[in-house]
């Protein structure tokens, strides 16, 4: 027991003296500050700011209307899943799926609501043949929980790779942002920097203020390439997407200006003729959730 005790006085005398060391040669500012700030994030941050190529993802943009209002909290057409005619289950026993995607729909096509869920857990799963479990398809509805440590949405499939447990989409198939041949697309006629808010295209017919559009990179050869990832990248990965709202249209001119600005580069077809770069219109992402639902998923 002497022994034992001398050891692990000995070791406690050890780690002392290492933090002392480590404290000793740590740099006076870094002790001095409390806190720490990338390189890339300072005190002045702008969207575009990098070093050396090197920046952070801009999320200025996210979130509902861009982050610029509130979540609405309407309060009519309020609708309880645990009260009849759903009586779905809150316990995390059985599978509310269909129950509570049935309480959507029924709320949309009322013309918008709350589908409310109680405290509890609600067990969902993705339906055979679907890329998600939940789809919220229409404007005006709102998912609400009774608070994100009392109402948790429980994802019972272990496999969910390019799935969703809950979709917010007008549609039921998937808008084509890649590959293939597709209606209502234009090439771009110059190239497009990051931070670039005007875009010019070859034709803006069928293009108008509110359109919702993907600017789109096919993943040539030539376009891996120029990133350097020759042999590890292909064709699959689809190359550059970012899905933007049209705020005006110059036909005159030919130019579109989007709401939010472009986060990455791209060639026009007409200087670089091996890519065909698209601007594809879309529908708008028009609907609306609560925040105030948790989640689980399986360990």
């Amino acid at each position: 027991m002497t022994i034992r005790r001398k050891s692990i006085f000995t070791s406690s005398v050890m780690l002392i003296a290492l933090i002392f060391i480590a404290q000793s040669v740590m740099p006076t500012s870094l002790l001095a500050n409390s806190t720490w700030r990338s390189e890339l994030y300072p005190t002045n941050w702008y969207p575009g700011f990098s070093v050396d190529g090197k920046f952070l993802h801009d999320f200025s943009y996210a979130g509902y209307k861009r982050g610029e209002e509130a979540i609405p909290t309407p309060s009519s057409n309020v609708v309880n899943v645990t009260q009849a005619p759903y009586n779905a289950d809150n316990t995390g026993t059985s599978n509310v799926t269909s129950i509570i995607q049935e309480a959507l729909d029924d709320v949309g096509s009322a013309g918008g609501g709350v589908v409310f869920l109680p405290a509890g857990t609600y067990k969902v799963e993705p339906p055979s043949g679907k890329r998600y479990a939940l789809h919220i398809k229409h404007s005006n509805v709102v998912l609400r929980g009774a608070g994100n440590t009392s109402t948790f949405i429980f994802n019972n499939s272990a496999v969910m790779r390019e799935k969703e447990v809950i979709r917010m989409a007008p549609l039921e198939t998937d808008v084509s942002w890649r590959g293939g041949s597709e209606l209502n697309a234009t090439l771009l006629t110059q190239d497009v920097d990051e931070m670039d808010t005007t875009i010019s295209v070859a034709s803006t017919s069928g293009l108008y203020a509110g359109n919702y559009v993907v600017l789109r990179a096919d993943a040539t050869s030539a376009w891996i390439t120029e990133h350097g990832m020759e042999g590890q990248w292909d064709s699959s990965i689809g190359g550059t997407t970012m899905y933007r709202r049209v705020e005006s249209v110059d036909s005159a001119n030919k130019r579109i200006t989007i709401d939010i600005p472009a986060r990455y580069w791209l060639r026009s077809e007409m200087m670089r003729d091996y890519t065909k770069w698209r601007i594809r219109t879309t529908p708008a992402m028009c609907c609306r959730r609560s925040r105030t639902a948790g989640s689980k998923t399986l360990q």
